[in-house]
């Protein structure tokens, strides 16, 4: 029985050719490299014949830096692919259903054959296929009304860029952050390397209880059903999460469109305890730190999947919010605490609540900066909220600098600098 190829694409330095193929009993090897100045087969010691099998059905596709597999349970890439000594294959998303992405996948088994060969087993006529998308080729911009082979012809923006993330450069799906971590430019996020000061993000970055997340002088774009959820400690009298911010910008992943946003930041917390308690979640920006194009810039509460506040979640009021230097720009809500029962020290200083766009979501904005229900003590020191939109500058479309519900707050000076300004 004759091998048939399955897949072909050219390395990032274009010196190498991979191509897919399926198996018999006579070859064996799934996955060949041949290099195109000898045209000779290049030996792939990280890649094991056991495992390149698993591949024999898939196309392999690029996007210019790296190269992309898939199979029935999740989408893979080849790294190093620029140097076969050295190549090897990793997950780059587990598919949650099978065949999650819907990958078109083609297969003529033995029973369709015209001509039966008993002596070779049946999986030797598997004519099986997994197409990737040509267009990931030369195009990784999604915008409105974008055509894609996995998301299908009347496929969404959202989903569609939700899509891209997994193959752009620097990209990571869910995020699980189970040990105190820091991330900085040219770091790395549970062990896998990045280059620059960009990343983007798919899914979810969760911070599990008790762990502390520093991120500094990075810049992280997040796909429009990705949010970040600073957890509460798991009991009452254990440690909650913490998420420090220091001159880090996040927002929407540029791909996406302008008809989206992103979810944003959640902080857990226990209404029925006190903020002195490390059970608490907590959440620190500073130095420039911005949050831009979200939902809710932070809610210390958590997020319905329509992007509104997850009332059903009640009790996970009273996480501690605080900012200095810090700007929200072109929120549909900058900060939101849903109610707490015991006094809140959450404080923002010298922070600024700017609208200057209409919100990515919506045809007109009517932003709320601040959005308090049922708490007492929040500060406001030297803050600054502007809605700088021309064409919302008729009454009615002014947003509110701060709606509160029987709760109690302050609005004051930091220091010898101004008071806070609503404009």
């Amino acid at each position: 029985m004759t091998s048939v190829p399955k897949g072909i694409e050219i390395s990032p330095n274009g010196q190498y050719a991979y191509v897919t193929r399926t198996v018999n009993s006579v070859t064996q090897k799934a996955i060949v490299c041949i290099d195109l100045n000898t045209m000779n087969e290049v030996a792939l010691p990280g890649i094991t014949i056991t495992a390149a099998q698993t591949f024999q059905y898939s196309m392999i596709e690029s996007n210019g830096v790296q190269l992309f597999l898939a199979k029935a349970d999740g989408l893979f890439r080849i790294n190093n692919a620029d140097n076969p000594a050295i190549a090897n294959i990793s997950n780059v998303l587990t598919f949650a259903t099978n065949n999650q992405l819907n990958l078109s996948y083609v297969q003529q088994n033995v029973d369709a054959m015209p001509i039966q060969i008993p002596s070779l087993p049946n999986w030797e006529y598997n004519f099986g296929l997994y197409l990737l998308p040509d267009q990931m080729d030369f195009d990784l911009n999604c915008q409105i009304g974008c055509y894609s082979y996995t998301c299908g012809d009347n496929s969404s923006a959202e989903s569609c860029c939700n899509f891209y993330s997994a193959f752009a450069p620097n990209s990571f799906h869910d995020i699980k952050v189970s040990n105190n971590a820091f991330w900085q430019p040219n770091g790395q996020i549970n062990g896998v390397p990045f280059t620059g000061g960009t990343i983007k993000v798919g899914g979810n970055i969760l911070i599990e209880p008790g762990v502390t997340l520093d991120i500094k002088d990075l810049r992280i774009e997040f796909s429009p059903t990705s949010k970040v959820i600073v957890s509460r400690g798991e009991t009452s009298s254990s440690v909650g999460a913490r998420l420090n911010l220091d001159k880090v910008i996040l927002t929407t992943w540029e791909n996406c469109g302008d008809c989206y946003m992103w979810r944003g930041i959640e902080a857990h917390g226990y209404n029925s305890l006190s903020q002195t308690t490390s059970s608490q979640a907590q959440v620190t920006m500073t130095n420039g730190t911005k949050i831009e194009y979200a939902h809710f810039g932070v809610i210390a509460g958590a997020i319905s999947q329509g992007n509104w506040v997850d009332w059903s979640q009640y009790d996970y009021g009273g996480a501690r919010i605080t900012t200095n230097r810090t700007t929200f720009l072109n929120n549909k809500y900058d900060a939101f605490f849903i109610p707490y029962s015991s006094q809140n020290y959450s404080k923002f200083i010298l922070t600024n609540f700017i609208t200057d766009d209409n919100l990515k979501a919506e045809i007109v904005s009517t932003p709320i900066h601040a959005n308090i229900w049922s708490n007492k003590g929040i500060q406001f020191r030297s803050c600054r909220f502007e809605n700088e939109t021309p064409i919302l500058e008729q009454s009615g479309h002014r947003g509110i600098g701060i709606m509160a519900n029987n709760s109690g707050f302050v609005v004051t000076s930091f220091g010898s600098t101004s008071p806070s300004q609503f404009n």
